[in-house]
Parts: structure tokens; sequence; C-alpha cells
């Protein structure tokens, strides 16, 4: 019966050091290695020696892990997780994403992506078709240096087009005869262009 119990408290105290060890994310990586804090977008730790050591970008950057740098915004998907320690994974919604979100486990986030055609719920927690989900994804891609004037296609009309800039569509008109190719960004003739929208 005691050897039993001593078995028992044995596997008991390897699984919660082994759930200690995962959530030490900076054990075995090698010194001066940047790693997400998951905390915050601006947020981050230095690995040394095994141990995690707190920063912060500068005002008006995020962190870039895959980088390994302060970046851009729109250079960058922000994982946040909720800081919990339970092995149950959350589905966490991308600030400005509608196909990307975050899985979450013990504190700590993967990016994810939703199968083609789908939406992430962020009430519901999960991918969904899109007449079933609100998602708030404006014209403009948040994945672009909004100072940088960018041309996107509009989403019902193939001989339109938006002008986006520091974070303002501006709607534009191709010539007649003429639609927007969005492989080019510029108005082009109509076989060049594969229409998939419904003409007005």
């Amino acid at each position: 019966m005691n050897r039993l119990w001593l078995t028992g408290v044995l596997v008991v105290l390897f699984v919660v050091q082994e759930a200690a060890s995962n959530n030490n994310r900076c054990a075995g990586v090698p010194d001066g290695v940047f790693i997400n804090d998951f905390t915050a977008c601006d947020a981050f730790f230095t690995c040394f020696r095994g141990e995690a050591f707190p920063g912060t970008c500068p005002i008006n950057f995020v962190f870039n892990e895959e980088a390994q740098l302060c970046d851009h915004p729109w250079n960058v998907k922000c994982l946040i997780c909720p800081q919990d320690e339970e092995l149950v994974p959350t589905f966490v919604p991308i600030e400005g994403e509608c196909t990307f979100y975050t899985l979450c486990i013990q504190g700590i986030g993967t990016l994810r992506e939703c199968a083609n055609g789908l939406l992430f719920d962020s009430e519901q927690g999960f991918c969904d078709l899109p007449e079933n989900v609100e998602c708030e994804q404006g014209i403009c891609p948040s994945n672009v240096n909004p100072s940088v004037p960018t041309s996107v296609p509009h989403p019902t009309d193939c001989s339109k087009y938006y002008i986006c800039l520091n974070g303002v569509e501006d709607e534009r008109q191709c010539a007649p005869t003429l639609l927007f190719n969005p492989d080019t960004r510029f108005c082009d003739f109509e076989e060049n262009v594969e229409c998939v929208s419904t003409f007005k």
C-alpha cells in the first residue's frame, strides 16, 4: 500500500515538474535569443543562461519573434494569451484579422489559420462559415505600411478599387472598359483580369 502511494506521489510530482519546465521557455534556448511575452504586443523576454529577462519595445513598435527584433505593427500578427496554468487550449482572436487566431496553452500562443473559406468567430472561439461570423476587417489590409499608398480591389465591383493611406480608404474608378487587376494593382484590360466580384 505504501509502495503504491509512493508511486502515485512520484507520478504527480513528475507531471507537475514537467508542466513547470514547459513554462520555462528559455530552458535550453541559446543566450541572447528573444521570445514572445504573450501578455502585450510590445513585450518580450531575452533568454540568458536558461532564465527569461523581460523587455519592452520602443513606442509604436511591436515585438517580432520570427525576425528577432522590434518591428512595425503591420509586419507582425500579435499573439496575446490569458495567463492560465491549465492545459486546456483556448482560442483567442487577433486584432484586425478574420482568418487567423491564437491557440493558447498555459499562456503560450501559437499562430493558427482557419481552413480556406472560413472565418474565425471570436465569440464562439472556432472557425465557421462567413455568413455565421461577424468580423470587423476593413478594406485596407493590416499587413502593409499605412504611410505608403496601397491599391486594393473593391469587394463587389471589379471596375473599382481603393487606395489605402494612413488608415483611410479612398474609392477610385478605373477608366471605361478597364478592370482593376489585383495581381499588378493597376487598372488593366478585361482579358487580363479574372473578376470574381458581382458587377452592378
